[in-house]
């Protein structure tokens, strides 16, 4: 019998966490989370916030094959395309604190480092980047970009495609995963 083992690498603020998944049991060693298309069950720690990109609102562009957000074959997505468009979100914090923010994103490997780049606004303040760094994602795959502030109850959430380059940035969900809470 011939075991897969399918090794993803999660990218944070100077450190890397290795997710391991078995194909054969659907077993996953969670320090970060397996690609979906492990097909395991997530565990998540208590008062995370997982968020669907088709949740959001597309502004600062108008919708096209560039600029959008829909269900496409590979799952549901924020796609944008456009310097300055805006995948926009409301996000229900259970409880004031520092969350740690996780993206869900995918790459060809075909466009240059800082080709995808956006900006992060939460609560009207740009508060965090993501850096393109170019890879084969092969797939969906989960990035982390850092920390940031939850007041509880409603907070505005935006992600904007920050440059003009040719390639779009891309996400299928993201996660608020708390750190420190204070009631």
């Amino acid at each position: 019998m011939v075991v897969l083992l399918m090794t993803l690498v999660t990218l944070g603020a100077g450190c890397a966490k290795e997710t391991t998944t078995d194909q054969n049991t659907n077993t996953t060693n969670l320090n970060e989370q397996a690609s979906e298309d492990t097909n395991t069950a997530e565990v998540l720690p208590k008062g995370t916030i997982v968020v669907d990109a088709i949740d959001g609102t597309l502004t600062g562009a108008e919708p096209s094959t560039t600029n959008f957000i829909t269900e496409i074959s590979t799952g549901t997505v924020a796609y944008l395309g456009s310097k300055g468009a805006t995948a926009n979100y409301t996000i229900n914090a259970p409880a004031a604190g520092t969350y740690k923010l996780h993206i869900k994103t995918s790459d060809d490997g075909t466009w240059k480092d800082s080709y995808r780049d956006a900006d992060v606004t939460v609560n009207g303040q740009v508060v965090l980047h993501y850096y393109h760094k170019s890879q084969d994602t092969r797939g969906w795959k989960w990035f982390t970009l850092g920390n940031t502030s939850l007041k509880k109850g409603d907070n505005p959430v935006s992600f904007t495609k920050s440059n003009d380059m040719p390639a779009s940035f891309t996400i299928d969900e993201f996660k608020f995963e708390p750190v420190i809470l204070s009631e």
